[in-house]
């Protein structure tokens, strides 16, 4: 019987974003790629850190807090949330990403 190993399951491409990308870009990347999360590497390609769905949520929708703090219409919060991401695809991944 042939044993399994982690090259008969594994998946060869490894898609990856550097600390320096832009979020815009990162984003695009889980998108287009179906992923959840994406590995992160320095100018030297060693892995830095790993950027998720859940770290663009993080920093990009209000707290709920926050929300009530603002106490205003929904109409408002659309267009915080917008502004938020719209600001947040402008930043480094690598000062969102899990180390």
């Amino acid at each position: 019987m042939k044993k399994t190993t982690a090259r008969d399951i594994m998946d060869p491409d490894l898609t990856s974003v550097t600390e320096n990308d832009l979020v815009h870009d990162a984003v695009h990347v889980l998108y287009s790629h179906n992923l959840h999360g994406i590995h992160v590497l320095d100018d030297d390609w060693n892995l830095v850190g790993f950027f998720s769905e859940a770290d663009v949520l993080k920093a990009a929708v209000p707290t709920y807090l926050e929300v009530l703090a603002r106490s205003s219409f929904l109409e408002d919060e659309e267009e915080l949330l917008i502004s938020r991401f719209r600001a947040f695809g402008k930043k480094r991944v690598g000062e969102f990403m899990s180390t």
